[in-house]
């Protein structure tokens, strides 16, 4: 391990830096084909969707860009240069303004869900009130980061704006986990009578608690990493991966809407589904109900007799008006 006086050892410093661009690259991959997947799934999604997953897609490919650039300074033009250790190059500068508002944009997606599933604005609110607030936070950090020459040392003493944008990412994905679950947790108690729609709310569950932990979970331990060690790069290990683990998050939750769909045949089980996977379009509410009105049917019932020496047999037959189907009942011998 080289150790460079003034600076100290540089595994600590360059490790992490190149462990999270390998784990950026794969996580974007991964993004990739959840993108794919979804827009040939859901070719008919609402606009809005569609354009939140492009621009979210759009954002994390700006974010692994630069982060290929200063990966390319740091561990090929301007390796051995003591200066590239103790200041950031350019393009480190922008990709924590875009990690916050891609943050921001999955948290506002999932705390509209949320009202559109309970029709309580204050949980929401809360959500959308700190996601903004980590928003601002690491914007004003890049910024000031920037006007200030861009050295390591000016970026430390922005800790207290770093600690409020990470405890807000962490407390807003704990907040929807925990608020995610006790909604379809309710709607089993509530709602559901069929073991197949059990099964699958359970599934959806399971998702929602493994999203929302493992996003919770990388913003927390970036946030103990920052406080703990500071002055090592050990947090931008979670710091180049969190935005990726929000789009991944989301892109799983909205491709998960079409595993939910496949599973189930009746029009009443369907119909709670599209309730409850969070992602339903308003308009499939509306075709979902048209299939349970009541619908008339006619029968008509035919009786043919037949006298055969000995005795006489009557076979009733009917026929559904609704779907052509005919069917006989059981013959009836008279002596």
């Amino acid at each position: 391990m080289t150790f460079i006086p003034g600076i100290g050892e540089t595994g600590p410093l360059t490790g992490p830096l190149a462990l999270g661009y390998m784990l950026g690259c794969i996580l974007v991959g991964v993004l990739t084909m959840q993108v794919q997947s979804y827009y040939n799934t859901f070719p008919n999604d609402r606009l809005g969707i569609k354009w939140l997953v492009g621009v979210v897609f759009g954002f994390e490919v700006v974010f692994t860009l630069f982060t290929l650039i200063n990966a390319w300074v740091a561990f090929g033009t301007g390796w051995g240069d003591a200066n590239s250790l103790m200041f950031q190059h350019w393009s480190l500068v922008p990709i924590a303004p875009l990690s916050g508002i891609i943050a921001s944009m999955v948290q506002f997606f999932f705390a509209y869900r949320i009202f559109k599933l309970t029709r309580s604005v204050w949980l929401p609110l809360i959500i959308c009130a700190i996601s903004s607030l980590q928003c601002v936070m690491v914007f004003y950090v890049g910024i000031t980061n920037a006007i200030r020459g861009r050295s390591f040392k000016a970026f430390y003493e922005l800790s207290t704006f770093i600690t409020i944008w990470l405890a807000g990412d962490a407390v807003c994905d704990i907040l929807i986990a925990i608020s995610t679950v006790t909604i379809l947790v309710k709607t089993i108690r509530r709602q559901s009578h069929f073991r197949k729609t059990d099964t699958t709310l359970k599934r959806l569950i399971r998702l929602s608690v493994e999203t929302g932990l493992i996003t919770a979970s990388g913003a927390t331990v970036e946030l103990i990493l920052w406080q703990v060690e500071k002055f090592l790069n050990y947090h931008y290990i979670f710091f180049l991966v969190l935005g990726k683990l929000y789009s991944n998050a989301m892109m799983a939750a909205l491709n998960s809407h079409a595993t939910t769909q496949g599973r189930f045949n009746g029009n009443t089980s369907t119909t709670i589904m599209n309730h409850l996977t969070l992602f339903q379009d308003e308009n499939l509410e509306a075709s979902s109900a048209t299939t349970l009105q009541p619908t008339s049917i006619n029968v008509i019932r035919n009786v043919d007799v037949r006298r055969e020496p000995g005795n006489e047999m009557a076979i009733m037959s009917s026929k559904d008006a609704h779907d052509g189907a005919d069917t006989k009942s059981k013959a009836s011998d008279y002596a």
